[in-house]
């Protein structure tokens, strides 16, 4: 069996659990049986199965599995649709109409009540509440816990499991549940992959426990740029993968998208001290793949007579600096070229970037479109992509753009932009400096590529098509067959 180890997936998620959804789909196209592993407490978690197109079968969740009827057959088979149930919340609030008591019916059959507590934050001047106590229950079956506060950090604590098949258990932390849970897994499955997406307590739990698990195959999969920076002959690593570099002999492979990256994480690994043997085991299997049937937009360029019509995808989050396309839009409406901004995906920054789409007077032009559940139908729709990431691991929506005919603006960020977007023949890579000062002469820049693309849009749709042809289901199926194979003969 393949695990796809993560924490949690929702109705709105990060590249990587798109990967992940890609992965799944090119795993099955190769015959491959895997399943995706989550430990967070999702009580939701079956509607946004659904909503994704997940089987069931694929999914397997921690509290999902100590509180089924069945751990074993829930195993197997995941959750039996019929078990599926609608999400329902009920609260108790105190006079000043603060939740105290929230109980939850979990899409996966069991209740979920927890208890707060509001506690008075000297440094931020306001109560916070959160959980005091948790408790689920399914009938004679019950799991509870406590939190307490660790290094300004909330911890699961005095953990209990009881009527689990016939027995009780106590965990003195969340870890150790975790352990609990990962070691029927593995007892059940047998040998097996595991690829770690997301969450350092796998990591952890697997690599002491290597020795005893010979036949295992430890896959790191590296969503972002590994590197935060260089500091003279010192490298700093992003705290994600840290862990990966400080153990890389524990690992049998570690997966990243772009070629561009595979050498620099190899010339890293080699500062390091790693052998040769080591660095060679970073491979490169692209995280996206266009479907089948793809085909290239039929319109040739812009009518005079119609604004030009930009589209991104993303997370409303700062890092993604959605707000500097929405000040190119204002730059290019004073320079006299009429364009709209569609805006897909949900997030902590909506209210701040409608206050700045407000105060630049583009409520007609600049539009914050929520998720979007066919991405390709949506793009088909635009005539280029903008993207003012500074940093992106692979940039799936920059493929299912291309795929869709749209040439793409994009600063030149490590390390999706510049593997996917040829200057003058797919789109056009912006210089960018990563600091607030220079936020107008980023604009500036960014404002001069969508004039340079939209000059030239026919023959750029076309040179974004050639690209997402290299991009293929059976390609990028056939990339993740032979690093499994190698992991088999290794």
């Amino acid at each position: 069996m393949n695990f796809f180890l993560n924490k949690g997936m929702g109705h709105g998620n990060s590249g990587v659990e798109h990967a992940q959804f890609y992965r799944l789909t090119a795993f099955s196209h190769i015959d491959e049986p895997a399943k995706l592993v989550f430990s967070d407490l999702l009580p939701k978690l079956h509607e946004h199965t659904k909503e994704w197109a997940i089987p069931e079968q694929a999914v397997l969740n921690l509290y999902d599995y100590l509180m089924a009827d069945d751990p074993d057959d829930y195993l197997e088979n995941g959750l039996h649709h019929e078990d599926v149930v609608p999400y329902e919340q009920t609260a108790v609030k105190d006079f000043t109409k603060t939740d105290r008591v929230v109980v939850e019916q979990a899409t996966a059959g069991y209740l979920i009540k927890r208890m707060k507590e509001k506690i008075w934050q000297e440094e931020k001047q306001l109560y916070l509440v959160s959980d005091a106590q948790v408790v689920l229950m399914r009938g004679q079956r019950r799991l509870s816990w406590s939190y307490r506060q660790v290094d300004n950090r909330r911890e699961m604590t005095s953990i209990l499991l009881e009527n689990f098949n016939g027995q009780s258990h106590y965990f003195q932390n969340f870890y150790a549940l975790l352990a609990f849970f990962l070691k029927r897994v593995q007892a059940f499955f047998g040998p097996s992959a595991y690829f770690f997406d997301r969450g350092l307590d796998y990591d952890e739990y697997f690599v002491s426990q290597k020795n005893r698990q010979d036949n295992d195959r430890l896959i790191a999969m590296i969503h972002a740029d590994h590197r935060l920076s260089r500091e003279g002959k010192r490298l700093v690593f992003n705290q994600f993968y840290q862990y990966v570099a400080n153990h890389l002999a524990a690992y049998d492979a570690v997966v990243v998208a772009t070629k561009r990256q595979q050498n620099v994480l190899r010339a890293d690994f080699d500062q390091l001290g790693y052998d040769r043997a080591a660095l060679n085991k970073v491979r490169v299997v692209p995280v996206g793949f266009v479907n089948e049937g793809t085909s290239v937009k039929k319109s040739q360029g812009q009518r005079p007579d119609e604004k030009l019509q930009l589209v991104t995808a993303s997370r409303l989050h700062p890092e993604k600096h959605l707000d500097q396309l929405i000040l190119t839009v204002a730059a290019l409406k004073r320079a006299g070229l009429a364009s709209a901004l569609t805006i897909y995906g949900s997030g902590q920054e909506k209210e701040k970037l409608q206050q700045l789409i407000d105060e630049q007077g583009l409520k007609q032009d600049v539009h914050l479109a929520g998720l979007s559940q066919n991405l390709a139908e949506d793009f088909a729709k635009a005539d280029l992509y903008l993207s003012a990431s500074y940093s992106e691991g692979f940039g799936l929506t920059y493929l299912e753009a291309l795929s869709q005919g749209l040439p793409i603006v994009s600063y030149k960020n490590e390390y999706g932009a510049q593997e996917l977007i040829s200057d003058g023949q797919n789109g056009a890579l912006v210089d960018f400096q990563p600091r607030d000062a220079a936020l107008n002469e980023n604009v500036a820049g960014m404002v001069q590529g969508v004039l340079r693309v939209q000059a030239f849009l026919p023959a750029l749709r076309e040179g974004a098509y050639q690209t997402a042809q290299r991009y293929r289901l059976d390609t990028v199926a056939l990339a993740w067959k032979r690093v499994l194979e190698d992991l088999h003969d290794n």
